[in-house]
C-alpha cells in the first residue's frame, strides 16, 4: 500500500550497474569568466545611453542576447563511464569516446584549460583533464574527483 518509493534525484556516484556517473559543479572561476561577459554589453548600454546615442532597440538586443553566452557555458554536465567507453553529457550535446580511442590522459593548468579549443566539456578548470584521442583531437573535461577517474579508466575499479 501507499506510493511507491521515488527515486533520488543524484545519481550514485560509486555508480550502479558498473557505471561511474560524475556531475561536475560549476567552479568559482568559472562563474568570475560568466560574470566578465556582463561587461561588454553594460559598457555599450552605458555608452549608448549617456555618451554616445545608440537606438534604444540595439540596446535592447545586447542586454537580452547577454545571457546566452552564459546560459550555454554553465549548463550542467555530466560525465558517465562504463567498462567500454567514457559518454558527456550535456543539454544539447551526447559525446561518446571509447576508452581504446584516448590514447593519453594529463591534468593541465587552469590556464591551458581556458583557452584549449575542447575545454567547452568542462565545469571547472581548475580540475581540468585533457584527453587526447586518436589523430590527436583533444577534450577538456573536468570530473569532480580526478585521481578516482584516472584509476577508473585505466580500468582499476578500487
Amino acid at each position: 500500500m501507499g506510493t511507491p518509493r521515488v527515486p533520488e534525484s543524484k545519481p550514485d556516484p560509486g555508480g550502479s550497474g558498473g557505471e561511474y556517473v560524475d556531475i561536475p559543479k560549476t567552479g568559482p572561476l568559472m562563474w568570475v569568466m560568466l560574470a566578465a561577459f556582463l561587461i561588454p554589453p553594460a559598457l555599450v548600454a552605458y555608452l549608448g545611453r549617456y555618451v554616445v546615442p545608440i537606438p534604444h532597440q540595439t540596446l535592447w538586443v545586447i542586454l537580452l542576447g547577454s545571457p546566452f553566452p552564459l546560459i550555454l557555458l554553465s549548463l550542467p554536465r555530466k560525465y558517465a563511464l562504463d567498462g567500454r567507453q567514457l559518454q558527456i553529457t550535456g543539454l544539447f550535446y551526447r559525446v561518446r569516446v571509447p576508452l581504446a580511442e584516448i590514447e593519453q590522459i594529463e591534468p593541465i593548468t587552469t590556464g591551458r584549460a581556458l583557452f584549449h579549443p575542447g575545454s567547452m566539456y568542462c565545469a571547472d578548470p581548475q580540475k581540468a583533464l585533457k584527453l587526447t584521442r586518436k589523430k590527436g583531437r583533444a577534450l577538456v573535461i573536468s570530473p569532480t574527483d580526478r585521481e578516482r577517474f584516472l584509476l577508473l579508466v585505466k580500468g582499476d575499479p578500487s
